[in-house]
């Protein structure tokens, strides 16, 4: 799946920061001049990204055993090596990287998990929408 642009939101990405993997499209990168303004990063790290051979089976590190949920937002979430995977009612599902395992099982336990996942979890971490 093609990520789209972090700054404008339309076009589709074509470089990728190689320190946080923000996502641009040419014009929008070119306008920070080749910087990330989204990790401060002072060197020209974007770059295009190596083209990825479709693989029909899945890594180990992409499984997620997603659990079902009560709450009257979220529908299932699942962890697997530092990344949170939170599925929705609504039907939209986001992924958000670098999550220690000690936020998941927080989550787990929080009296509200919309209001865990809106209050530590959302703006405090990279995320990627999965649809």
């Amino acid at each position: 799946m093609k990520k789209k642009c972090m700054d404008c939101k339309k076009k589709l990405a074509a470089f990728t920061c190689v320190k946080c993997d923000s996502a641009f499209c040419p014009k929008c990168l070119e306008a920070n001049d080749n910087h990330c303004p989204y990790c401060s990063d002072t060197e020209k790290r974007a770059e295009k990204p190596a083209k990825k051979k479709a693989s029909k089976k899945k890594k180990k590190e992409d499984k997620f055993d997603m659990q079902l949920v009560k709450s009257s937002n979220v529908a299932e979430v699942g962890y697997n090596v530092g990344t949170l995977r939170v599925k929705f009612k609504n039907g939209s599902e986001y992924e958000y990287k670098s999550v220690p395992e000690e936020y998941h099982q927080a989550m787990l336990q929080a009296e509200s998990i919309g209001s865990f996942i809106s209050k530590n979890i959302k703006g405090k971490f990279r995320f990627s929408k999965i649809n």
